[in-house]
């Protein structure tokens, strides 16, 4: 059995590449003079191999033990209970050898980022980049930087100052300065996206991910050593803003309110073959850059089966399937805060009887997402209920969804399938968005199974509907074309 490491040296909560303001409690990685040393760890090691008597039957502690030594950590078929989230380190990967292996979080029903999930993994949330508001603790600090084009992978700052303080595995935030407020006053620029240094030129920067859309009046903030006012009150020490780069967690089965933390900070971090029970959400996650969410099967949620949020992007959930069983009245998938180009493919949702009011997909003000190949089975709800709904608010636009080569089953119950935009007034529309090679199956008490309610274009195409499209007052009608209208 290895030593007992001192609970303050497990207790690490560390970005990859980046070198934390710390405090007691958290442990910085070791620095040089342009950077942290990220040595890797090459070694596969069993958890039950850093287990002490005197964890009490608690084995988060073990979990940690056994990533400061090895970046390959198995669980044999049995289960591991604990009592708050483990904190996942860098490049590391959890695992289950078998078909028997879990982790049951003792601590689920209290309703906290790290007590009640079974991982935590990164700490990002809106309150860090919101600019606007004052008197909600630290921010990240921004540097001006020069424009640049969708597509570049270089960006020149305008301080040689600044620009010492960024070393190449440090997590950015590339961002305009102009924001748009959301709920809780919160609010999140027009354009961000998080980032990794890939290396340094003079006064430039290289970037590990090409910028998806233009630059302009941008600004770049460092991430790491600014405090996080909650996290820190509630756990008694200074916690920072940080991401984690390249953690994997698959071949498990999961009891816990969620698989990770709904404050994460995630860099191509991976998530396979995981069955979920007893959970409130398996994924509400922010900053979720490039991960994967593959094979899930979440068997009884009690409120959201996905959630996207603060900036995410260019993330897959693939073969996820989930059924809701509670009576929660939030969205059942919700994309929101500025998330783009994420792809949710091979969906299926079940919606058990209940009076749900909101919709079960749901996206607003992101880019590019995609739904496809799906299956909405929600037969019998509450009254008015939209199983899919695109909206643009004041928020931000709605741009380039596109849902596709799927199934929705409604109820009598149901207003309708399908709302793109929410009122012809919002400040932003639903634009450039495509619906295509969709079967809209069942009856609604308003005989609608499509309302447009935006100004904005867009197409529908290849579609079998019960109903007739119908265009609310003053919306641009979509080019609709190869349709299938059944009665009404």
């Amino acid at each position: 059995m290895v030593p007992l490491l001192n609970r303050r040296e497990v207790l690490r909560v560390a970005a990859g590449g980046l070198g934390a303001v710390c405090s007691p409690g958290i442990v910085a990685p070791a620095m040089t003079s342009r950077g942290p040393v990220t040595a890797r760890k090459r070694r596969t090691v069993f958890v039950d191999d850093f287990y002490s008597n005197s964890d009490q039957g608690d084995w988060v502690h073990a979990f940690e033990r056994a990533q400061e030594v090895a970046d390959e950590v198995l669980l044999r078929d049995k289960n591991y209970e604990i009592n708050r989230s483990i904190i996942c380190s860098p490049h590391t990967h959890i695992a289950g050898v078998g078909s028997g292996a879990r982790i049951t979080n003792l601590r689920s029903a209290d309703y906290h980022p790290i007590l009640h999930s079974a991982f935590l993994i990164g700490n990002m949330h809106p309150a860090a980049i919101d600019y606007a508001q004052q008197g909600r603790g630290e921010k990240l600090p921004c540097c001006d930087v020069f424009n640049a084009q969708k597509g570049d992978v270089r960006i020149r700052v305008n301080s040689a100052t600044e620009i010492e303080k960024v070393s190449v595995g440090s997590s950015v935030l590339i961002r305009t300065r102009q924001e748009f407020p959301f709920a809780d006053q919160y609010a999140l620029p027009a354009y961000g996206q998080f980032n990794i240094v890939a290396g340094i030129n003079r006064d430039q920067i290289i970037l590990a991910f090409p910028l998806y859309e233009d630059l302009h009046d941008g600004c770049l903030s460092l991430i790491g050593g600014t405090q996080d006012p909650f996290m820190s009150q509630v756990l008694k020490r200074r916690i920072v803003w940080h991401m984690v780069r390249g953690v994997g967690i698959s071949n498990l089965s999961i009891d816990a309110a969620h698989v990770v933390n709904t404050r994460t900070g995630m860099f191509e971090c991976s998530f396979s073959k995981l069955q979920v029970v007893k959970c409130l959400s398996p994924f509400a996650v922010n900053a979720a850059v490039r991960c994967q969410f593959v094979d899930i099967n979440a068997s009884s949620c009690t409120a959201r089966a996905i959630e996207i949020k603060c900036l995410s992007d260019h993330s897959l959930f693939k073969r996820y399937a989930a059924s809701i069983v509670g009576d929660d009245f939030q969205q059942i998938v919700d994309i929101g805060e500025r998330s783009s180009f994420n792809a949710l493919r091979g969906i299926k949702i079940t919606v058990n009887p209940f009076q749900k009011t909101s919709s079960a997909i749901y996206a607003e003000n992101g880019k590019n997402n995609t739904l496809s190949g799906f299956d909405i089975d929600a037969l019998d709800v509450a009254d008015d209920y939209t199983p899919i709904a695109l909206r643009g608010s004041s928020n931000g636009p709605t741009y380039g969804s596109v849902i596709q080569d799927g199934i929705i089953r409604t109820g009598s119950r149901s207003a309708r399938h399908l709302q793109i935009g929410s009122s012809i007034n919002d400040a932003f529309a639903v634009s450039d968005y495509k619906v295509e090679r969709v079967n809209f199956l069942g009856s609604s008490r308003r005989s609608e199974s499509v309302r447009i309610a935006t100004i904005g274009h867009g197409q529908v195409s290849d579609c079998w509907f019960p109903y007739q499209i119908t265009i609310s007052s003053g919306a641009s009608a979509p080019v609709a074309t190869r349709n299938t209208v059944t009665s009404g």
